[in-house]
């Protein structure tokens, strides 16, 4: 993973290769991900919630849909006190990052 700036000296590695299909991530490690859903639905589990207590650090992960108007659809689930929840659809836009952090 390449390391990338972002904002206010908050880091966060940039993933080199895109998610194209469904994917279990196993970390909240700072990464920002582009999503290509062109080929299909994707849905992305996240990992458990993070043990640190500096969760902005280790709590947070974005993602970039990168495929334009495909009609597919990419769906996060994560696991939360024991309950399984979807979030909603990220969008097909390159104007626009999710962000998704953990805070408990």
């Amino acid at each position: 993973m390449a390391y990338l700036s972002v904002v206010n000296n908050l880091s966060m590695y940039y993933a080199e290769s895109p998610i194209l299909t469904n994917v279990t991530l196993t970390q909240w490690n700072r990464t920002f991900y582009d999503v290509d859903a062109a080929s299909g639905n994707i849905l992305i589990t996240l990992p458990p919630v993070p043990s640190s207590s500096n969760l902005l650090q280790s709590g947070s992960l974005m993602f970039r849909r990168t495929d334009s108007s495909s009609g597919n659809t990419v769906t996060l689930r994560y696991t939360f006190d024991g309950t399984t929840y979807y979030t909603y659809d990220i969008a097909a836009d390159v104007t626009y990052t999710h962000w998704i952090m953990i805070i408990s």
